[in-house]
């Protein structure tokens, strides 16, 4: 009886007709995210589409469609490999994109020429807006001003590529972007100390009062550009024991050339809430992490297309060094490397074992004048801005591709053979 339920069970899951339809659906979603990126940008369709937990679904139920057709040919026979190798690739194929959706990392780092920095940032300017990738920061100071031990409190924020208004105004053009996830309302509770969002801008400005004693926000339209940076503002409430403040806070980095593009004055990085003896700091930035290896960029330069100002060309000449997250600190120091548009630069991380990156020159800014952005050169300066990407499903996908290819071959000589 269980055997046949068993049986009647991997029938249904291995269809022929599940097949056919998850696979129709499947170039429709493809085709509609296609239109979806060309129209708004791909961290719109990561968002709603690629990113949504109805096409991890969906991915699941191909793969569990894919495992029970291998099952119900058991026992396996030659002419077997044709149908089963593709579909074990399929399989592969799938657990390798599951590995990089959840495990991989794609982080920024920006260098200005004659100086280093080891600090990335997850996602860009419109990409660290999901996954988690832009967090809230709360520090308990007690009220005699010495600051409480430990590490503070970190609160993730996944927000959306969206302005939360065109979710009330339904200026929204399709009714899926409702059903991805976003943090709304309370973040974290805990000890006395509650954390509220309840508004979101994922581009905004920041505009002075008129008698210059404060300032106020006005939302922009979604662009799905990151040129130039966005400026994110999360509208939040926070309670300190018996006392509640709501304000809005802006999403940045320390990051001189944001501060600098972005003009958010230094009094809005930082809210406080006293509460019964101690206060409550607060930040918002995106996350990051320090790399084992200190970049230092000796020279970047850029080529532009004849008579437009335009680049056709840039790249940048880098030395690794390892710095004190490095372990063990054993790593080779490594000089004149050279980065460009073209050519990547791959690289283990010594500060997370097993973690390596691959690096591209992503951007290049400038020049700019050294006293705007604090630098000490005598002339004028570049920025690079580099990604870091790090992908652990990668291998699993190259096989995952290799295997189905490899199956329709066999596919084809196991029929010659045996017509």
């Amino acid at each position: 009886m269980l055997v046949s339920l068993v049986h009647a069970m991997l029938k249904v899951a291995g269809s022929l007709v599940l097949t056919v339809t998850i696979l129709v659906l499947l170039v429709a979603i493809l085709l509609w995210g296609m239109a979806v990126e060309a129209k708004c940008g791909a961290t719109v369709a990561k968002f709603g589409i690629y990113g949504s937990w109805w096409f991890n679904a969906l991915g699941l139920i191909l793969g569990i469609n894919s495992a029970a057709a291998i099952v119900l040919r058991w026992p396996w026979k030659l002419q077997h490999l044709g149908f089963i190798i593709p579909h074990l690739g399929l399989i592969v194929l799938l657990i390798g994109c599951f590995v990089s959706r959840h495990y991989g990392i794609e982080a920024t780092l920006a260098v200005f020429e004659g100086e280093s920095s080891d600090l990335a940032y997850k996602g860009s300017s419109q990409h660290a807006e999901l996954d988690g990738q832009q967090h809230f920061s709360l520090r308990v100071i007690p009220s005699d001003g010495s600051e409480k031990t430990g590490e503070p409190i970190v609160v993730p924020f996944t927000s959306g590529p969206f302005n939360w208004d065109d979710y009330r105004k339904a200026t929204l053009e399709f009714f899926v972007w409702s059903l991805a996830h976003r943090d709304q309302g309370v973040l974290y509770d805990r000890d006395g100390v509650r954390l509220e969002v309840l508004d979101y801008f994922s581009n905004s400005e920041i505009v002075p009062a008129a008698d210059q004693s404060g300032f106020s926000v006005r939302a922009l339209p979604f662009d799905k550009s990151d040129s130039p940076p966005h400026l994110r503002q999360a509208f939040v409430r926070l309670t300190v024991d018996d006392r509640s403040e709501e304000f809005w806070m802006p999403c940045s980095s320390p990051d001189r050339l944001e501060s600098l593009s972005l003009a958010i004055p230094k009094k809005l990085l930082r809210k406080s809430v006293t509460g019964k003896g101690r206060r409550v700091n607060l930040s918002f930035a995106p996350e990051s992490f320090h790399i084992g290896y200190t970049i230092f960029l000796r020279k970047a330069w850029r080529k532009l297309d004849p008579g437009t100002r335009q680049p056709s060309f840039y790249g940048s000449e880098i030395d690794l060094v390892p710095n004190e997250y490095a372990t063990p600190s054993s790593f080779p120091k490594y000089d004149n490397l050279l980065v460009t548009l073209n050519a990547p630069l791959d690289f283990a991380d010594p500060a997370f074992s097993g973690r390596s990156y691959r690096m591209f020159q992503s951007t290049m800014n400038g020049p700019y004048n050294p006293e705007e952005v604090g630098l000490k050169l005598g002339e004028s300066a570049y920025l690079s801005g580099f990604t870091l990407n790090y992908d652990p499903g990668r291998g699993l996908t190259y096989v995952g591709c290799l295997l189905i290819c490899a199956g329709i071959v066999v596919a084809y000589f196991v029929k010659l053979k045996n017509p």
